[in-house]
Order: structure tokens, then sequence, then C-alpha cells
């Protein structure tokens, strides 16, 4: 895991995204995906298929099955609210922020907090 991090580093991901929780909660999102996908499907009740989704899975089987609490969720989204954030600080375009809010589906008071004048 220490390589993994390290090789990522020096690469183009955000450096807020390089930690075990966020590759932990990356992990759990993509799993819960699938399972969404097949529940979608249908293919739920296929036991072969559940059987292969979580044979392979290493978190407790809850966490890709239940809803998430509150805390889960803010553990999961920990890094894009330190990434957006630090590019707030550094003045990044609001456009290319906005679109990341978009696509992560997060709010501007949850990343952000109040808007100046709303306090």
């Amino acid at each position: 895991m220490n390589r993994i991090l390290r090789d990522v580093k020096s690469s183009l991901f955000p450096f807020e995204s390089i930690n075990p929780d966020a590759f932990q909660w990356d992990y759990v999102m993509r799993k819960r995906m699938k399972y969404d996908e097949l529940v979608e499907s249908g293919k739920v009740g296929k036991q072969s298929e559940i059987d292969w989704l979580f044979k392979s899975v290493y978190v407790d089987h809850a966490l890709i099955t239940e809803p998430l609490t509150q805390e889960q969720i803010d553990a999961a989204n920990a890094w894009k609210v330190k990434y957006l954030n630090r590019l707030r600080a550094e003045q990044w375009d609001e456009s290319y922020i906005n679109a990341y809010l978009q696509a992560w589906d997060l709010t501007e008071e949850y990343v952000f907090g109040e808007k100046e004048g709303e306090k």
C-alpha cells in the first residue's frame, strides 16, 4: 500500500485524495455502485452474482448494502471537501470548482459552509 501511495503522490491526482481513508472510501463507493447495479438489474437474487461481488470485498458488507450514516458520508467526502477548499483558497476558476461540485453531487454550503452574508 505504501508503494502505491508513493507512486500516486507523484502523479496528477489531487494530493488530498492520496491517503488510506480516501482509498478505502473510494473502494466502498465503487462496490456500492456495483451492488446497486445488481439490484436494479434484478440480478441480486442470482446467488452467483452476489457471491462473486462479496467474495472480493474486504470491508463489512453493511457498508455496501445498508444506507450510510452522515458521519460515513462525511468521511467519504472528506478529501473532496479539502481539495475544493484548497482550490478556492488558491483562487481557481469558480466554473472549475462548480463542475466538481456538480459531478460529485455536493452543495456549496456542504463544502464551504455558510455563504458570506448568510450568518
